[in-house]
């Protein structure tokens, strides 16, 4: 089988904090865990796709989701994570040194290694792919409400719209596709709620949309696959999940290809 016409990034699967790091962080390996989107990585490196552009690193140490100036606390190098906890001890944050060798050792790497395979990889468009938790937290949008399966963004409203204040990373067309090719595997889906696309989305949807392609943001319910009683995987539902986001992704490839053979794609 040809492999599916999708570029995916995953900019928050790791939890790996380089060794000469580690004793500067105040957080511990909960908080860090916790930073991460959960077990993404498991789910979609080896879906059969065009390329996958993962992270090598916590995104604690680097966010690779913000943009490159990003000062502010949970910017691109953050201060405090979700919970509010400081990730640097007292007297050792970053110096403006340090703060330049991470973006140049981690940073620069992973958004040339997505440009590049976006410039030379035939592809439809690209999926960035996250988690969320399964009740919004305090400091999110939603807070204490239970959330959908799945939430896709385009930068839209919550129909997948044009945006009044910024052009969608994707024709609603194809993000109705996408949210059809879930709902057929019996996820519930939301659209721009409670996040429509972040700093990748934003960034490489317009520049993409000019060659008609797109760019899409996915996030899936922890809930899904978390255990009941552990922030880690449930080895069943895990593997459930990835053979479902296969059949995803089949039908969504299977219905632009169709689009395609109509007259274009939207």
């Amino acid at each position: 089988m040809n492999p599916l016409p999708f570029v995916l990034s995953l900019p928050h699967c790791s939890t790996t904090i380089a060794a000469e790091i580690v004793e500067r962080l105040a957080v511990g390996d909960e908080e860090v865990a916790r930073s991460a989107d959960l077990c993404t990585g498991e789910i979609y490196v080896d879906l059969p796709v065009v390329a996958v552009v993962p992270a090598v690193c916590s995104r604690l140490v680097v966010d690779l989701n913000r943009a490159i100036d990003d000062q502010r606390p949970m910017g691109v190098i953050p201060q405090t994570d979700y919970g509010g906890n400081r990730v640097w001890k007292p007297g050792r944050e970053p110096s403006a040194a340090l703060r330049a060798q991470l973006i140049e050792r981690y940073y620069q790497p992973f958004h040339t290694r997505l440009r590049d395979v976006l410039a030379t990889t035939p592809c439809a468009g690209l999926i960035d792919c996250h988690s969320l938790e399964g009740i919004g937290p305090v400091n999110a949008p939603d807070r204490s409400q239970r959330r959908k399966d799945v939430t896709l963004g385009n930068l839209g409203d919550p129909n997948g719209s044009t945006s009044a204040r910024r052009t969608t990373s994707c024709p609603g067309e194809i993000l109705a596709f996408l949210a059809e090719a879930f709902r057929a595997q019996g996820f519930s889906v939301s659209l721009n709620s409670p996040y429509s696309g972040g700093f990748i989305t934003a960034t490489y949807g317009p520049l993409l949309r000019q060659q008609g392609k797109w760019a899409i943001q996915v996030e899936l319910n922890e809930d899904l696959y978390k255990q009941p009683d552990a922030y880690a995987c449930d080895a069943l539902k895990l593997s459930s999940i990835k053979m479902a986001m296969g059949e995803v992704l089949c039908r969504f490839a299977d219905d632009l290809r169709c689009t395609d053979q109509k007259g274009g794609t939207p």
